[in-house]
Order: structure tokens, then sequence, then C-alpha cells
């Protein structure tokens, strides 16, 4: 996702009524081990793409249980290490 589409996507979504500050995180190449997890807010969206230059496959979640991205990703990474 290129910061160009973030910033769109990011801009329809609040026209369309979310709030800008509306959690929302970035699963980019999920399950591989290069996987990276990026969460803000939906007015910043753009930003945060091009901050950490996504350029991976990457699925966006948007809302409330975007909030709980970082709670868990930490966690589940330190348990898939000891099991490792």
């Amino acid at each position: 996702m290129g910061a160009g589409l973030a910033d769109q996507v990011s801009a329809s979504l609040i026209a369309a009524g979310r709030a800008p500050s509306t959690p929302v995180a970035i699963v980019e190449n999920g399950t591989r081990p290069e996987e990276r997890v990026l969460t803000g807010r939906l007015d910043d969206l753009g930003g945060l793409v091009a901050r950490h230059a996504v350029t991976g496959p990457a699925m966006l979640f948007v809302g409330e249980v975007a909030a709980f991205a970082e709670a868990f990703v930490e966690p589940a990474r330190q348990l898939q290490e000891a099991a490792a």
C-alpha cells in the first residue's frame, strides 16, 4: 500500500463519517518472518505508511479492534520465540 493510496483511503473513510482519531493497524507480510504490525490513527494513515516504508503485502484494520494490536503483538512474538 503506497502512501498516496493510504491517504485516499483515509480521506474516504473520514468523509464517510469515521472519526479522524479512529485506530488503524497495518499488518505487513503477515505470517512471514519479516511481519510488521504498525498502529496509528486514521488521519495519519498515509504518514504511517510513508514513515515505515510499507512495501510488502499488507492488510489494513480500521476501528477499535486495531487498538488491541499493540497489546497482543509483542506477547505473541515472545511465545513464538520461546517455542522455537
